[in-house]
């Protein structure tokens, strides 16, 4: 498991003001440090030149895309959207198909209970234009139906990827991806698993959280954890909301790494336990 650590620069990332790191980070022996987004200093040109040179080096030996389902859920699967299909990430895997969350089955619950209803299906059409615009099928039944079931054995991805998505998987969906299926959560798993990591920290007095990926099993958020990225500050009459913002960029690149790991390491991650190996604490 990597641990990314030292959370203390403010940035201006997309519409929002959230946190995201400002350390160096070492990926196959190379240094890259993050700095402001959007930021045309020398230290975000050499992360950005630093992260594509990894990419180009894999990409160039002419190895196949990932195919990947993608499970995404307003706000932070907008922008794993992004990253897929038009971002870095979308050199090494193809999205095949998408099973995003919706409010008809959980909009009265988690983020969504946060939005009032002309937001939801704003935020509801952020996840599905940009999937109907680049023509990824979509199916928008629940996880457990045969439909479900049906369309994820149709497409055969080799990964799956989670983030902001309400369903339990079946462990019959959750077998059909050699590579594994993966989530991304908003805390320091096994603490404050389940649908309310935000409003567990702020009730129970945290100054900081984290986002972890980890494996999806049958149960919830209960699978072994990958990766974590933190802490992130809980600021002074922080809400719910206010954290789904603030985690929206260290999600992405916790998912960005994560891939690309996978990419170059397809024969580690087809077996449960050396993909469970693979990644060591960094200290």
């Amino acid at each position: 498991m990597v641990t990314i650590k030292n959370f203390d620069v403010i940035i201006d990332y997309s519409e929002y003001v959230i946190y995201t790191p400002l350390v160096p980070l070492f990926l196959e022996g190379r240094l890259v440090v993050v700095a402001r987004a959007g930021d045309q200093s020398a230290r975000l040109k050499m992360w950005q030149r630093d992260y594509l040179i990894h990419f180009g080096e894999f990409i160039m030996n002419g190895q196949k895309k990932l195919k990947l389902l993608l499970c995404p859920g307003y706000i932070r699967g907008v922008y794993i959207i992004r990253e897929l299909l038009g971002g870095p990430s979308s050199e090494i895997c193809e999205v095949v198909g998408a099973m995003p969350d919706n409010r008809r089955r959980n909009g009265k619950h988690r983020f969504w209970q946060y939005l009032a209803d002309e937001d939801k299906e704003k935020a509801e059409k952020m996840v599905l234009d940009p999937l109907n615009e680049a023509g990824i099928p979509v199916c928008s039944e629940r996880a457990g139906t045969d439909e479900a079931f049906d369309f994820v054995s149709k497409y055969r991805a080799d990964i799956a990827v989670l983030a902001n998505f309400g369903d339990i998987v079946p462990l019959r969906i959750i077998n059909q991806f050699k590579l594994g299926m993966y989530n991304t959560h908003a805390s320091d798993l096994p603490k404050y698993a389940g649908g309310r990591p935000y409003e567990d920290a702020i009730n129970a007095g945290e100054t900081d959280f984290w986002v972890s990926l980890h494996e999806v099993d049958e149960g919830v958020d209960t699978g072994h954890v990958m990766m974590k990225i933190g802490p992130l500050p809980i600021f002074t009459d922080a809400k719910p909301m206010d954290l789904y913002r603030i985690g929206i960029w260290p999600t992405l690149f916790l998912i960005r790494n994560f891939l690309m790991q996978v990419y170059k390491s397809q024969d580690t991650f087809r077996n449960v336990d050396t993909r469970r190996e693979f990644f060591k604490v960094v200290s």
